[in-house]
């Protein structure tokens, strides 16, 4: 394994039950790249995630992490009673202990257009606001690898633009991400893709 190696799995093998969803998975995120994992719906990508950061229990394998993970699921999981920014107060006071407004996350609002929501209900934002909220919220704690789930659903062109220069940022920063989809339109701007197909993964670039 490389020095600079943020994520390491090998050979990750998952089952529920009977059914073996991953017979043979590995990936490497090191500093500074972004990390393609494209599949088909249901190939198993979701479930690589969640082993990788131990929410599921491998049958077999090895899964190495060095650093802060910040998290995109594409799951909903946003307080819906909450406004923007009582959610957004909430999960910088359980990752810093205190609530925090600070630069960062400022900018952050400032950059997808949050700002005006900031009092707002989130059960009352559109699917696309939520998204951006869900993008902004896994990088709060300023994650050493960041993980994203179909992060960009809903953006318009325009925040699709703005959530490139933000990664190209945090690359250069010295992040590793990881970004996972179904389909995959910019390649070039990946170090590394990797496809997962029939629950084993391949070099796709």
């Amino acid at each position: 394994m490389q020095y600079n190696s943020l994520c390491s799995c090998k050979n990750i093998i998952f089952s529920y039950g009977k059914n073996e969803i991953l017979k043979d998975c590995s990936i490497e995120i090191k500093k500074g790249e972004l990390i393609g994992l494209i599949g088909e719906n249901g190939s198993g990508k979701s479930t690589l995630l969640k082993c990788i950061l131990n929410l599921e229990k491998i049958k077999e394998g090895d899964v190495f992490i060095n650093g802060k993970i910040g998290y995109c699921p594409q799951e909903n999981y946003l307080y819906q009673r909450y406004t923007l920014l009582e959610h957004v107060n909430l999960i910088s006071s359980i990752i810093f202990k205190k609530n925090t407004n600070n630069d960062f996350i400022n900018e952050l609002l400032e950059r997808f257009k949050l700002s005006k929501y900031k009092n707002i209900l989130i059960e009352h934002l559109s699917s696309g606001t939520y998204q951006k909220l869900k993008f902004i919220t896994s990088l709060i704690s300023k994650p050493d690898i960041i993980i994203l789930d179909e992060p960009y659903d809903g953006f318009d062109w325009e925040m699709y633009q703005m959530f490139w220069m933000v990664i190209e940022k945090l690359k250069l920063e010295g992040a590793g991400i990881l970004l996972v989809s179904h389909l995959i339109h910019d390649f070039e701007k990946f170090d590394r893709i990797y496809q997962i197909k029939e629950g084993v993964t391949y070099n796709a670039k």
